[in-house]
Order: structure tokens, then C-alpha cells, then sequence
């Protein structure tokens, strides 16, 4: 944005914005720690003036090193659910300590993952289950064979079946749980995986036809489908300037996707990162001027004109444990599931769940003469549920099917509070707040 930002920097919503005095050397990745703090990995030596050895921490105020940092580049950052920190590379010591291409730190020291691997890691994902996933150049891990993926499960390295035939640049995990591999491989498990491939648990799998060119990056989009980026100029035989959706059974075009000079950067337009925001906008970084056919220099957003949304709907009623508050932990896009939570109930009290396509503001009063003042029914009936809280919270799933026709709907949740007396009957009727949503499509 004409703002001096060595090597990293930060966009706010309306202008970009240096981190200090930046690094001396590229930075080829970055991790949010639990607290927040931002992890830079990549081939500098300092980091605002601090001595950092290719990796560095960035606390929103200033740089500092993590121990000695490592003795090569550090390609790939990973952040575990412990709150440990992985960075991989193309280094064989990190804090003095042997750690073969891929390293961990606690806090306040580096350690190894056993023998490391027989060459460069490159991309670093975490399962559901909290195992890493490495992907990258080496034909080894822990000294088994593993054909450039391979997995860690806290003690050992192990194949993920026969690999890939080629480099691995790019891992992530699916919604469903399924890890999604990318790079410059023709064959994955022994099956053609042009260069995108997909691991089930138990063996490899294609995703169509698979993309002409490397695929350097990955993401998936708030419906599930998943967004590569990379050299290529097709994907599933479709014309794909460097970015492209799988839905799961096809591949289609972003647009124009991104456009450039062949002289500019490399042989040609690419994408090299994405990444999607809360919201469910997707942002791709790489080597191109134009991206939709839209000026765009090396950076684009993407978003959507049927946003999914959740705003909340006040209410004065008090429970008999104080107010029930139903917040939206996610937002509804089709392809996707709503999940919502309910917290502050009663120890004796069932949850009548609604949702609905209206707001009718019906005093709960007008049901039984049990219901205490200031509630109303907030969200109409056309799908009801009971449930028993646990330790007084009530978590809800809503599955939206990803179809069309429900982008842009609108619809309205409550919990309602039945207490109960010790006899089981109904002692008092009261309610949450409400949540009006729009249904999104991405």
C-alpha cells in the first residue's frame, strides 16, 4: 500500500500497516499463538533489529528471537493443540539441538521429533486428532519409508501408504477430517493424483482429473469446498488461471482467476497463499496484477454478495438462574453446519428449542400464565426441539443443505426455558434472547 513493510505486514481492514522494523530476509510463513502472538518463519537473520534465527515472535509492540531459532530456513509453522509451536524447514539444529528438518517449541525450548526427516519439509497441517502431517522432499521420517508425507503422533513418524511421486507443497485438513495434499506430484499411493490428491484414512484419492501445474496452496471455504491455487492453467481439464473450487465431484474456474505478465515474477501468474477469514471471505496472495480481471497487485480479496449473517435480538426476561443467552459460534452458509450455544440455565430446567422464518414477539404469557414477565417468543415454530442442558448450557447443530435456493433466506432461533418443579411439573416459562440470521452462499 506504499507503506515501507520489510517482509511482513499487516492489512486492517482499510490500510496496510509494517510490524516494527520488519525482517532482514523473506518470511514463507506465518501462526497465530493461543495468545495471539504472531510466529514469522523463513530466511532472515533478524526481526526488528533482534537477532532471530529464520523464526521470530511478534507480539503486537515488538520482535523477539524463540532460543537460538534455527541453522536453515524455516519453510512451514505449525501450532499444536497444546499451544506448542512446530516449524519445518530446510535446517538441521534449531536452538543447538539436532532436529532434522522439523522442530518443536515449548515456550522456552526447542526439541526434536525424533529423527526428523531425510530432507526438506515444506507444509505442516494438524489433524483432528492432534497428529502433525508433514509434507515436502524427503523419501524418509524417523527413518521409515515415506514417500513425502508422513505423519507424527507425538512418538513416531509414519507413512501415510506409498506417498506421492513428487514434492509435496501444501497440506490441509477437509471438513470432514480428510487430508488434502498438493504440490508438484503426478501419483499418490501409486494412483495418477495430478498434483492435488486426497487421503481418506486408508488410501489415496484423486480429485478429478487434478490441475496441469503445481498446486501451491490450500483452503477450504466456509461450505466445505475446497480452493486450490498454484501455477496451473487448468484444473479437471477446465481453464483455471491459478485458482480453482472443488466441490467434491468438479472443479471450476474462480472467474478469470489471476492474471499477470509472463515476465513478472516467474514464468507466469500464480497463487501461492490463501486464506479464509471469519467471515468466510477468501484472500490469495502470490505473482499476479490482476485477479477477476480486477486490479489487484500480488494480493486479492474475494468475497461474496450474499454474506451469511447472525445478529442478535434482545430480550428483558430474566430466568429463574438469571438471563439465558444464545450466541452463534458459527455462521450459516450453506453447505455448512449453524451451530449456536444457550448458556445459563437453571439446574432444573428442559431447553424447547425454535427455529423459524419469523419473529411473531408473542408474549410467552399469552401460553401459560407460568411465564415470567419480559419474555417473548422470538422465533416462530416450524422446527421444535427439547433438550436437557449440561451444566447449564445447551449446545445446537443445524445442518444447511448447499443449495442456492436458501442464500439470502432469512430465519430466527430462540431457546426457550421450561423450570421444572420437583415434581416435574412446569414451575415457570421464561427465554433467551433471539438470533435473526441470513442464510449465506460462498
Amino acid at each position: 500500500g506504499g507503506v515501507p513493510c520489510s517482509n511482513v505486514s499487516r492489512w486492517n481492514g482499510a490500510v496496510w500497516g509494517p510490524l516494527g522494523s520488519g525482517t532482514d530476509g523473506g518470511v514463507f510463513a506465518l501462526a497465530a499463538m493461543p495468545n495471539g502472538d504472531l510466529v514469522a518463519g523463513g530466511e532472515f537473520a533478524t526481526a526488528g533489529g533482534t537477532a532471530c534465527s529464520h523464526v521470530a515472535r511478534w507480539n503486537g509492540t515488538a520482535w523477539s528471537a524463540l532460543g537460538a531459532g534455527t541453522d536453515g530456513g524455516v519453510f512451514a509453522l505449525a501450532t499444536m493443540p497444546n499451544g506448542d509451536l512446530v516449524a519445518a524447514g530446510d535446517f538441521a539444529t534449531a536452538g543447538g539441538v539436532a532436529c532434522s528438518h522439523v522442530a518443536r517449541w515449548n515456550g522456552s525450548a526447542w526439541s526434536a521429533l525424533g529423527a526428523g526427516t531425510s530432507d526438506r519439509v515444506i507444509a505442516l497441517a494438524v489433524s483432528a486428532n492432534g497428529d502433525l502431517l508433514a509434507g515436502g522432499d524427503f523419501t524418509t521420517a524417523g527413518g521409515v519409508a515415506c514417500g513425502r508425507v508422513a505423519r507424527w503422533n507425538g512418538t513416531a513418524w509414519s507413512a501415510l501408504g506409498a506417498g506421492t511421486n513428487d514434492r509435496v507443497s501444501v497440506l490441509t485438513v477437509s471438513a470432514n477430517g480428510d487430508l488434502v495434499a498438493g504440490g508438484a506430484f503426478t501419483a499418490a499411493g501409486g494412483s495418477a493424483c495430478s498434483r492435488v490428491a486426497r487421503w481418506d484414512g486408508m488410501s489415496w484419492v484423486p480429485l478429478g482429473a487434478g490441475a496441469d501445474s503445481d498446486v501451491l496452496a490450500l483452503a477450504t471455504l466456509s461450505n466445505g469446498d475446497l480452493v486450490a491455487g498454484g501455477t496451473f492453467t487448468t484444473a479437471g481439464g477446465a481453464p483455471s488461471n491459478g485458482i480453482a473450487r472443488w466441490d467434491g465431484s468438479t472443479w471450476s474456474a474462480f472467474g478469470a482467476g489471476v492474471v499477470g505478465q509472463l515476465a513478472y515474477r516467474g514464468p507466469g501468474p500464480s497463487v501461492h497463499a490463501l486464506a479464509t477469514l471469519p467471515d468466510g471471505d477468501l484472500v490469495a496472495g502470490g505473482a499476479f496484477l490482476l485477479a477477476g480481471g480486477e486490479p489487484a497487485v500480488d494480493v486479492a480479496w474475494l468475497t461474496t454478495p450474499c454474506p451469511a449473517t447472525a445478529a442478535t435480538i434482545p430480550t428483558p426476561c430474566i430466568g429463574p438462574a438469571g438471563p439465558v443467552t444464545l450466541v452463534a459460534d458459527t455462521l450459516p452458509w450453506c453447505g455448512s453446519t449453524f451451530a449456536t450455544t444457550a448458556r445459563g440455565f437453571a439446574p432444573n430446567a428442559v431447553e424447547v428449542g425454535l427455529v423459524g422464518f419469523s419473529q411473531p414477539n408473542l408474549p410467552l404469557s399469552v401460553l401459560t400464565p407460568l411465564a415470567l414477565p419480559g419474555c417473548d417468543q422470538l422465533a416462530s415454530q416450524e422446527a421444535v426441539w427439547f433438550a436437557l442442558p449440561s451444566a447449564g448450557s445447551a449446545v445446537h447443530a443445524l445442518p444447511i443443505p448447499n443449495a442456492a435456493a436458501l442464500a439470502g433466506v432469512q430465519l430466527f432461533q430462540q431457546s426457550l426455558q421450561a423450570e421444572l418443579s420437583p415434581q416435574g411439573l412446569l414451575a415457570t416459562l421464561s427465554a433467551s434472547n433471539g438470533l435473526r440470521v441470513t442464510v449465506g452462499i460462498f
